[in-house]
């Protein structure tokens, strides 16, 4: 199967744009984190501090606190597993390049290789034209 340099290039456009799109999903898991992280940390300040609400729910404090680290957590996953599926896209766009490289070399080379040809040929037919006259 010959591979077609403008098929390729196609593709390694739709590679980096499916990469861009893993990397702004992975950035925005990994701001939800933040958010977790950073909400779990002012509910625990705010325990600590002793609020009225604090001292008259501590369990609904504690409950919120656990669920946000929970969704720290489970968001720091997702986006470490995004992170792996943007790589696996960055090496596919890769080997994609490597691929469009070889196909327009070939190409060229296939071209180089016709127009040599045809000046043997041109040369061939001249060479045989001259020995007719002779």
């Amino acid at each position: 199967m010959r591979n077609d340099p403008r098929k390729l290039a196609r593709l390694v456009k739709l590679q980096r744009q499916v990469e861009q799109l893993h990397a702004a999903r992975q950035g925005q898991l990994l701001a939800q984190k933040l958010a977790a992280e950073k909400e779990a940390g002012q509910l625990i300040e705010q325990a600590n501090r002793g609020g009225t609400t604090a001292q008259l729910f501590p369990e609904l404090y504690y409950r919120h606190i656990n669920e946000c680290a929970a969704r720290g957590v489970q968001k720091g996953e997702a986006a470490a597993i995004e992170g792996e599926t943007r790589a696996t896209v960055r090496r596919r766009a890769e080997r994609l390049e490597e691929k469009l490289v070889e196909a327009r070399r070939n190409e060229e080379r296939q071209r180089e290789e016709c127009e040599n040809l045809e000046r043997i040929q041109n040369t061939s037919v001249k060479i045989a034209a001259r020995f007719k006259q002779v």
